[in-house]
């Protein structure tokens, strides 16, 4: 253990002079000076305490924040919204109110205009362009020929050819043997043509049809 000394001069020049504990359940004796101060200082922290808030709350609820004017309220024109506390004993006539709620200045009527409603036309249907009939190339009809002879006198004789959808002047003829031609002949519808020598010869005529290829003949028999 330590001197007496020295645990008179931890404790402040105190001597260890305090009665032993009194035993659990039993009071030593000794007023709880300690405690009753402790809670005197709880206390009163608390009523401190109370009172701000109740100063900050009716601050709050009076519209009257730190710093704040009474009765001062925003000019209309920054806004366009009145807005502000009353000040202290001002009172508002029934049905009366601060100022207009939206600034006139803005130019905002109560009733709009009402936005005139355009009905469109109905659609047209397009027209669908007509189909034009795809040409169909023209039937060409085939020529005809037919040829007939008869004799002039001795060896001549005279033939001629009945055409139909020919070409002009496509007509050939062949007389079947040697003599000469007295008048028409190819090119012609007729011919008149002398013979060399007495016989029966055959006289044919070809002729050439409208589109340029086809053809046509005819072929007959004269005796002389």
């Amino acid at each position: 253990s330590l001197p007496d000394e020295e645990v008179e001069r931890r404790l402040g020049g105190r001597r260890r002079t305090d009665p032993p504990a009194a035993p659990r359940g039993q009071s030593s004796g000794r007023p709880r000076t300690r405690t009753t101060r402790g809670a005197l200082l709880r206390d009163s922290s608390t009523l401190v305490g109370a009172a701000l808030l109740a100063v900050v709350a009716f601050q709050v609820l009076s519209g009257a924040g730190p710093g704040a004017t009474p009765g001062y309220s925003t000019p209309p024109g920054q806004t366009g919204v009145a807005v502000g506390s009353l000040g202290a004993g001002t009172t508002l006539p029934p049905l009366t109110t601060l100022g207009p709620i939206v600034n006139p200045g803005i130019h905002l009527e109560a009733t709009p205009t009402p936005v005139p409603v355009i009905t469109l036309p109905p659609l047209k249907p397009r027209a669908r362009p007509t189909p034009k009939p795809t040409p169909r190339p023209t039937a060409t009809t085939p020529p005809s020929v037919t040829v007939s002879c008869g004799v002039v006198s001795g060896q001549q004789v005279n033939c001629t050819a009945t055409v139909a959808h020919i070409q002009s002047g496509s007509e050939v003829w062949a007389m079947g043997g040697a003599g000469s031609v007295d008048l028409g002949g190819s090119g012609s519808t007729s011919i008149t043509f002398t013979y060399g020598s007495s016989g029966t010869y055959a006289v044919a005529v070809t002729v050439t049809g409208l589109n340029g290829s086809t053809t046509a003949s005819d072929t007959t028999s004269v005796t002389v």
